[in-house]
């Protein structure tokens, strides 16, 4: 017969009164912290809840950001002499230049009129000079590097250069209302403004001659990425209608050096050529890259060179996948 599992009994046991009291105030107890000591006689927990001590009231600090502390008399005086040494300029009426320090946020008075007239002088000259170094460019691309010349991102990086910041006059938002960061972009955006204001004030206080001066000194020194703002989505069909627009031979690719074809990694240097003229090179891990990449280059030669005429161009993802200027073998 086989044998049953037998279940272990567990005997009952009475509790007095005292061990169902403890047990009561040890469940109350659980939920703070407490001392536990066991009776080994009678078996019965003794609860004992644990007092904190306060803390001192010295010992808490509370975290406050720390403001900055408004500058003196004599620190302006000193940032607004820098200023004036790293502008160059001598002015005829000082308060033009005072008066170009003033965000439009501090005042009513002519500051905005002053950065009015500077973002139009900026905006007029620095387009002139795109145009006039870059005529094929296109339409697109001369907008954007326009504002890579002239947009709010690099007037701050020439305000902060000059020291504006340190010795302009705004007023950002409300303390308890603004981040740290809010601030810091709304002081940028202030900057880039009072710059206007001061080639505005520059423009009244010595003539449109010396303000263009100024910006061509100060704004188009700066050195930009022409290819970077160039779209050069589609080179090889834009690079075929080029040609067939300026009545020049078909480009033809030409593989002008390779090495280690049957290997992991092979190179090839393709040239790009019009009739017998190289107008562009590239190189690649495949054929089709490096002739792309010599499509390109011939582009960014063309758009940057000033003896060609300029003309719009589309592409179609079609076309370019159908362009190839490589003879089959």
């Amino acid at each position: 017969m086989r044998a049953s599992a037998v279940t272990p009994f567990t005997p009952l046991v009475r509790r007095s009164a005292t061990a169902t009291a403890a047990a009561a105030a040890a469940a109350a107890a659980a939920a703070r912290p407490c001392l536990v000591r066991a009776a080994p006689s009678r078996g019965v927990a003794f609860v004992a809840p644990v007092v904190e001590r306060p803390i001192p009231l010295d010992a808490i600090t509370t975290k406050v950001r720390a403001q900055p502390r408004p500058p003196t008399h004599a620190e302006q005086q000193a940032h607004l002499a820098a200023l004036i040494e790293r502008l160059g300029v001598r002015w005829a009426d000082p308060t033009l230049l005072e008066a170009a320090l003033t965000h439009a946020s501090a005042t009513t008075t002519a500051a905005p009129r002053l950065q009015v007239l500077g973002e139009r002088a900026l905006t007029y000259y620095v387009t002139e000079h795109v145009l006039q170094t870059y005529p094929k460019l296109p339409a697109d691309a001369v907008r954007n590097v326009v504002e890579a010349l002239a947009g709010p991102r690099a007037l701050y990086d020439i305000a902060a250069q000059f020291g504006v910041p340190s010795t302009m006059r705004w007023q950002g938002a409300g303390q308890a209302a603004r981040a740290a960061a809010r601030r810091a972009s709304g002081e940028r955006a202030a900057a880039a403004r009072v710059l206007q204001g001061i080639v505005g004030a520059v423009h009244v206080d010595q003539g449109a001659a010396a303000a263009q001066q100024f910006i061509a000194t100060h704004v188009l020194s700066r050195h930009v990425d022409l290819e970077a703002h160039l779209a050069l989505a589609f080179p090889k069909a834009t690079l075929a209608r080029l040609c067939a627009h300026n009545q020049l031979p078909r480009p033809i690719a030409r593989l002008l050096k390779e090495t280690g074809r049957h290997s992991h990694r092979p190179v090839f240097v393709v040239g790009m050529y019009a009739g017998t003229e190289q107008i562009g090179e590239g190189w690649g891990t495949s054929l089709a890259m490096a002739e792309t990449r010599a499509a390109k280059d011939a582009l960014r030669l063309y758009y940057t060179n000033p003896a060609v005429k300029t003309v719009a161009v589309t592409a179609a993802d079609e076309e370019e996948a159908a362009t190839t200027f490589v003879a089959e073998a």
